[in-house]
């Protein structure tokens, strides 16, 4: 390798027996012998396939010693060679999937979370650059298999006390009024295109137009509790070299039960910012007018805001807080609430767990506080007050993967406590996803 005769070094590497391949420095040197062979390499194909040698020299290496800062920042620049980030993207359908140079970025972050030396920040950013001005797409999909014990959010409760001109009586719940059990398909999706402008304002790296749309979509036996959300927007973003601000206009339609429930329009604005190495923090502002299709329901405006802050402790912890407000004003002033809610949340990644590496896991736990502007007076002289609490907990392994996708499972717990016997409930779900591995 100092003589740069990279290939042979390669072919002396790749002969050693596994016990022998499988020691710390002699993956590293494999995977820096790869990408000095690329590099001395005239054909693009050549090139290709020694870089994915180097990647998975590295992602092994980095399974069984998360803690390195070295393979994973020669991992970073692997990936952003292969990927060619530099350049516009020409392979515009891996791109709209999320290609090598968006997990070069998310590696090139986590180096920095780390101790480095402020010359290694420097060339980083040198990276991130140009990462972050070729973009074009980005989104995320996640597919589910969901069993869950409460599909309607029902009460448990057979009785509820009813007003009527005898007073509180008691009255049986239907079956379709209570809590049902079912296994269904979770559709997530959401993709965005920013198309390049000519113009820069502000010292931006690059500025952006962006259309984009994201899905909601839970499938169940018999249709009765489908839920789809649909949402549409587009309008300018402006890239920093820290952060980005967009400003969108936005159309919504939800269908539940398979019919058209609410249409809605307006506005958002999203901003997102990495405050030093290790801090990002970002929050959304929106204004929607929604119109509900269901006779005597008639409009409702809508504001909604939430804001999140994500703290790296080192490459592989990860403290995240999270808060927001909901304020939904509909033509029943019964039906008008405020949200209040607030959550913790904690990943790590790269743990052994029954001594097996490559474990990755996301917790977090949310607080939701909604008070009812007036009383129902069919079932409370009260007005409604709702506190829920829901908790997740995300297991994934590494080292599982597919052409870049990977397993994970999800278990969610939700209990909702209310001053109104019919709105308490508890739930439970099970999601067997996939997800993109970076």
């Amino acid at each position: 390798m100092r003589s740069g005769r990279f290939l042979e070094a390669l072919a002396i590497l790749r002969s050693l027996p596994e016990g022998q391949s499988e020691n710390q420095q002699i993956r590293f040197q494999h995977g820096m012998a790869a990408i000095s062979a690329a590099n001395q390499s005239r054909s693009q194909a050549k090139q290709d396939i020694l870089l994915e040698e180097a990647i998975s020299q590295f992602r092994k290496l980095l399974y069984d010693h998360p803690e390195l800062s070295r393979p994973r920042l020669e991992l970073a620049r692997a990936l952003f060679q292969r990927g060619r980030c530099a350049e516009p993207p020409t392979d515009l359908w891996a791109h709209f999937l999320g290609d090598d140079c968006d997990s070069a970025a998310y590696h090139f972050r986590q180096v920095l979370a780390g101790e480095v030396p402020r010359g290694v920040i420097v060339n980083i950013n040198r990276f991130l650059r140009p990462i972050q001005a070729r973009k074009r797409f980005n989104g995320y999909f996640s597919l589910a298999l969901a069993p869950d014990t409460n599909i309607n959010s029902a009460t448990q409760s057979r009785i509820v006390n009813i007003a009527t001109p005898f007073g509180r009586l008691p009255f049986s719940l239907g079956e379709e009024s209570r809590e049902t059990s079912g296994i269904g398909v979770l559709l997530s999706a959401s993709e965005e295109y920013w198309h390049p402008l000519q113009w820069k304002l502000f010292g931006t790296v690059a500025e952006r137009w962006l259309f984009g749309g994201r899905l909601h979509m839970r499938e169940y036996g018999g249709h009765e509790f489908d839920d789809m959300n649909l949402n549409l927007y587009s309008g300018p973003r402006l890239l920093f070299q820290h952060g980005n601000v967009s400003v969108l206009a936005k159309v919504s339609q939800r269908w539940f039960g398979g019919k058209i429930y609410s249409k809605g329009a307006g506005l958002r604005i999203e901003n997102g910012w990495y405050l030093g190495r290790r801090t990002w923090v970002g929050g959304n502002l929106e204004r929607m007018e929604l119109r509900y299709q269901q006779e005597g329901q008639g409009s409702a405006p809508r504001w909604n805001a939430d804001m999140r802050v994500l703290y790296s402790l080192s490459p592989r912890w990860v403290l995240g807080a999270r808060g927001g407000w909901v304020r939904l004003r509909p033509d029943h002033a019964y039906q008008r609430y405020e949200t209040w809610w607030g959550g913790v949340e904690f990943r790590a990644e790269h743990l052994s767990l029954l001594g097996i590496s490559g474990f990755g896991v996301e917790l977090s736990h949310d607080w939701h506080f909604t008070d009812y502007d007036r009383p129902n007076f069919l079932l409370s002289p009260d007005s409604r007050k709702d506190r829920l609490q829901d908790t997740r907990v995300t297991l994934y392994n590494q080292r599982l993967h597919h052409k870049g996708f990977s397993p994970a499972l999800t278990i969610s717990l939700q209990r909702q406590h209310s001053n109104i016997v019919l709105s308490e409930y508890s739930r439970t779900r099970v999601e067997l996803s996939i997800r993109r591995l970076f």
